[in-house]
Formats: structure tokens, sequence, C-alpha cells
């Protein structure tokens, strides 16, 4: 079972969400576990977050731009062994399974562990 206790689900989209689990527990189904650890943004969050980015932190959007504050995306980790893995190739099977469920992820712009709304 996919654990989303990192993030109120509340927050999401309820289509998103529907097809946020489809994704991820078509992925444990195959072997791949995804844990959700960030998911809805306010809008201060997401502007705190990209005072991050750029001073060198990770990227992000600017406010008002991130599907996050629309509760339309979700950041997953993959559990490996019971750890977290940031390893690019730990997230093809996220990806593969996305496109299934008519969703998306940052895999083309480097943000692997990404998950929205498709066509976003």
């Amino acid at each position: 079972m996919v654990n989303w206790s990192k993030i109120d689900t509340t927050k999401l989209d309820p289509d998103f969400y529907a097809k946020a689990q489809g994704v991820l527990n078509a992925c444990l189904a195959h072997g791949c576990e995804y844990q959700p650890y960030l998911g809805f943004r306010s809008w201060d969050d997401q502007n705190a977050l990209y005072q991050r980015y750029l001073a060198g932190g990770p990227r992000a959007s600017p406010p008002g731009h991130s599907l996050h504050e629309q509760g339309l995306a979700v950041d997953c980790e993959r559990i490996v062994n019971g750890v977290g893995s940031w390893a690019v190739e730990d997230y093809s099977m996220l990806e593969a399974q996305a496109q299934v469920f008519g969703c998306d992820t940052g895999w083309s712009y480097g943000d692997h562990d990404h998950l929205s709304i498709d066509g976003h």
C-alpha cells in the first residue's frame, strides 16, 4: 500500500488524486515503491522555494506558476530497501506508469520525482 502520510491529500484535486493513486499503486505492483512527500503548496510556500532556487537551490517555479498550488501535483520519493533514493534511474517506472494513467512527470526537465496532471 502506498504511504500518503507525509501530505494532506484533502488539498489535492480529487481527479488528480485518483490518477496519482493509480500511478503509484501500479508502480508498487511492478515492485517500485514511491512515497509522496510534497503535495499542495500555498503561494507563500511556493515563494519560499522559489527564493531558495534563485539563491542556488533546487529547481522551483515562481509562485503562481506551480501545479502544487492548485493541488495538481505531488513529489514522490523512490523507496529502495526501506530507504529513499534520488537516483535518476529509480524514477523510470514512475514515468512509464504516469503515461498509462494520464499523468505527467518532470522527467523531460530533470524533475524526476514530480508527478502532475497530464499536459503540465
